[in-house]
């Protein structure tokens, strides 16, 4: 079995870096990892932190579709609770349209609780009230792209579909409804992204035959995303499909082992992960599987 490679883009700027220089990076990155070979291009979306600072990862891929021909794209992740699930689900329709197919969603509930207080969620800690609302936006997210009527009011959000008459003249055929689903009529691939040891995105994944995307957090975090959501799966009436895992990890290729580790020492991803990654996964308890 061969592996696929890819890139997550989050893109850990440096503070100071304008939106335009971080757009263009990500832009130039998608262009690159097209031409290198690359599988899939995976572009987060964040609205809070200042090294990750993309709040709409649509945009560089609808500038990327253009000029790029082989790599599929993703949001890694939309984070449903910050969307309106049908203006989110036409969005991404669309974008699937413009790519030809050549997409993928990513979701995830939120990791900043600072980001979800923006979006008028007080409670953004509670990882279980966030994962309900998950799983409501994807109910109408589907319902949408099915394009059947219907009629939903659910504890966070309000949608509908309307009822459409079949077109009877050439006018009326001027005024049906615009088709928004996905490219081919079909739903695009869902994956959801991972961290902590018991991620409950992974159970999440397992039982909806979501595609697994593991931050890397240890061999031992690894092991266990796996276990779950190879467990919710079965459990589900699925089988666990390996090549699907994918696995999110820094990588520097030097001449030499030690010319690489000096490099990424002394280097900006030294410097990302001393004065950004390494703080904040201690502020949220996610330093154990590098202890």
């Amino acid at each position: 079995m061969t592996m696929d490679t890819g890139l997550i883009f989050h893109p850990y700027m440096r503070p100071g870096r304008t939106a335009r220089q971080t757009f263009e990076w990500g832009v130039q990155s998608s262009i690159a990892c097209d031409q290198a070979g690359f599988t899939t291009m995976m572009i987060s979306e964040h609205a809070s932190q200042i090294w990750e600072n993309i709040p709409a990862p649509e945009l560089i891929m609808a500038a990327a579709a253009l000029e790029t021909k082989n790599i599929s794209f993703a949001p890694m992740a939309h984070i449903l609770p910050h969307h309106n699930p049908t203006k989110l689900a036409m969005t991404v329709g669309w974008l699937s349209q413009i790519l030809e197919g050549r997409y993928f969603m990513g979701i995830g509930a939120g990791a900043y609780p600072l980001a979800s207080y923006m979006h008028g969620i007080k409670n953004g800690s509670d990882t279980a009230f966030l994962n309900k609302m998950v799983r409501e936006s994807l109910y109408i997210m589907e319902k949408i792209w099915e394009r059947k009527p219907f009629w939903y009011e659910g504890e966070f959000w309000t949608a509908g579909f309307p009822e459409e008459e079949a077109p009877e003249t050439e006018e009326d055929e001027q005024h049906m409804l615009a088709n928004y689903s996905p490219y081919g009529g079909k739903f695009p691939e869902f994956a959801v992204t991972g961290f902590s040891y018991n991620s409950p995105s992974m159970k999440l994944a397992g039982e909806r035959n979501f595609k697994p995307v593991s931050i890397y957090s240890g061999l031992d975090a690894l092991k266990k995303h796996w276990e779950t959501y190879s467990e919710a799966n079965i459990k589900a009436g699925f089988t666990p499909d390996r090549s699907r895992h994918a696995v999110s990890q820094t990588v520097f290729v030097g001449d030499t082992d030690a010319e690489a580790k000096k490099e990424v020492m002394e280097g900006p991803i030294g410097y990302c992960f001393d004065r950004y990654l390494i703080p904040i996964w201690r502020r949220f308890g996610m330093m154990d599987g590098f202890a």
